[in-house]
């Protein structure tokens, strides 16, 4: 006589829905898999639902912020700061802060202008100049918080009035507008129909995302903002990775430049005022963790949209530059103080 064995694990209530068959997840469930995988993907889904609730209100609210000439006039400005945004991102990746970035941006654009227009040395040896001076300003913030251990908020501090001030004396009050032609496609050009600092940003963005993830030098980055401790015990080589993501930050700074002054034609020395604390926000705002350990280039992108978006539309319902710079610090603290909550609660602790 056989007999028959009925497992507990297949019984259930009748009330219940069956258990899901093998190899089968419902959609709730692969999110909730998905999100404990990347700790970062709440804060960029959050962010793409602020952006996408910000433009639903602009669309609503303004009659012309869908017009494709706004549209892409927003996206070129954007295009700008996620340059820079993804050097910020890599430095903030260290437990590092770097707000000379505009105080960079114009003195490339400074030298730019000064070589191409001012003695005439020709495009490629002005772009050339310009982005060394990049490197060199980066150089000098890793070296100054590498070797001479000063703290990042106050090295760059310092170096934020020095590379202005040497902008100035450099350029004095004098503006550089004749840039020849060919040189303005860097900001102004299309390639198939698309802005060239779109594409660029594009590469720089690709470029971010790959080095952060399949890098020794962008793992060991992420290892020094995770645990400086723990990173110099297992051999990574924390002086020589500091230097080296300044120095990549200048170089993008200044890139950032030349493009911003290719699109206005024109290079002074107050170039990038304030662009450093866009910058900062823009990074916090798509997720990347404060005090390091915890990168995201999409989010860089995204954050970068969501403030282009606003300050554009701020513009379009006719409210002042003065208000606009309220509205930046508002979204600086708040999106901090989310950050903030959300890794001291308790929920956070447990993970």
């Amino acid at each position: 006589m056989s007999q028959q064995v009925v497992r507990e694990a297949d019984v259930h209530d009748p009330g219940e829905a069956p258990p899901e068959p093998p190899g089968s997840q419902s959609l709730r469930g692969r999110f909730s898999d998905m999100t404990s995988e990347s700790p970062l993907m709440p804060a960029i889904l959050g962010a793409s639902g602020a952006l996408l609730l910000i433009v639903m209100v602009l669309t609503f609210t303004t009659d012309t912020f869908l017009m494709p000439r706004n549209l892409t006039n927003v996206a070129v400005s954007a295009s700008i700061f996620i340059i820079l945004g993804v050097g910020q991102a890599l430095v903030m990746n260290t437990a590092g802060i770097d707000v000379s970035i505009g105080s960079t941006v114009g003195l490339s654009s400074s030298v730019l202008g000064g070589m191409i227009v001012g003695a005439e040395t020709g495009i490629a040896t002005g772009i050339a100049a310009a982005l060394a001076v990049g490197l060199a300003c980066g150089l000098f913030n890793g070296l100054v918080i590498a070797y001479l251990k000063i703290p990042p908020i106050i090295a760059t501090l310092g170096t934020l009035t020095a590379f202005r001030g040497l902008a100035f004396v450099y350029m004095g009050s004098t503006v550089h507008n004749r840039f020849p032609e060919p040189f303005l496609w860097v900001g102004r050009g299309r390639v198939l129909g698309v802005p060239v600092p779109i594409l660029i940003a594009a590469l720089v963005a690709v470029w971010g995302a790959y080095f952060v993830r399949n890098t020794k030098m962008g793992r060991g980055m992420t290892s020094i903002g995770g645990n400086e401790q723990a990173a110099r015990v297992a051999g990574v080589a924390i002086n020589r990775y500091r230097i080296a993501v300044y120095s990549i930050m200048g170089v993008l700074a200044a890139l950032a430049g030349i493009i911003q002054t290719g699109r206005l034609g024109s290079a002074t020395a107050t170039t990038g005022q304030m662009w450093e604390l866009h910058t900062i926000a823009l990074v916090v705002i798509g997720g990347t963790a404060l005090f390091g350990g915890q990168v995201t280039i999409i989010g860089v992108v995204v954050g970068a949209l969501i403030l282009g978006v606003l300050e554009n539309g701020l513009m379009l319902l006719g409210l002042s530059a003065f208000w606009q710079r309220v509205f930046l610090g508002l979204v600086v603290i708040v999106a901090v103080g989310l950050r903030t909550y959300k890794n001291q609660s308790p929920m956070a602790n447990t993970r």
